[in-house]
């Protein structure tokens, strides 16, 4: 198992999606916030699993939202460095 490691501009993603989706409703929100933690219980378990983009970032879609987790394997870390909205601006991550 590996540890998880969110980065300080990932939290502020986190962040501002709570924020959006606390607009419409706190329980949306909090959907949002348990389908991320089930993330990244499973990116946890087993980092390699998911598709491998440029620079040895990973991503994987979340199942009921439109936002994917962008991160990045140190031996027995897994670095967060985005939670992105797939459809605004997917690459503004990339100068992480």
């Amino acid at each position: 198992m590996h540890n998880i490691e969110v980065l300080p501009k990932a939290e502020k993603d986190i962040e501002s999606a709570k924020a959006r989706y606390k607009q419409t409703s706190t329980k949306l929100a909090n959907d949002v916030l348990d389908e991320l933690q089930n993330a990244f219980a499973r990116i946890s378990e087993n980092p390699d699993q998911w598709r491998q983009l440029a620079r040895g970032t990973h991503r994987v879609i979340l199942r009921r939202s439109p936002y994917v987790v962008i991160y990045r394997v140190r031996r027995d870390v897994v670095r967060v460095i985005a939670v992105a909205h797939d459809k605004r601006h997917p690459d503004y991550w990339k100068g992480r």
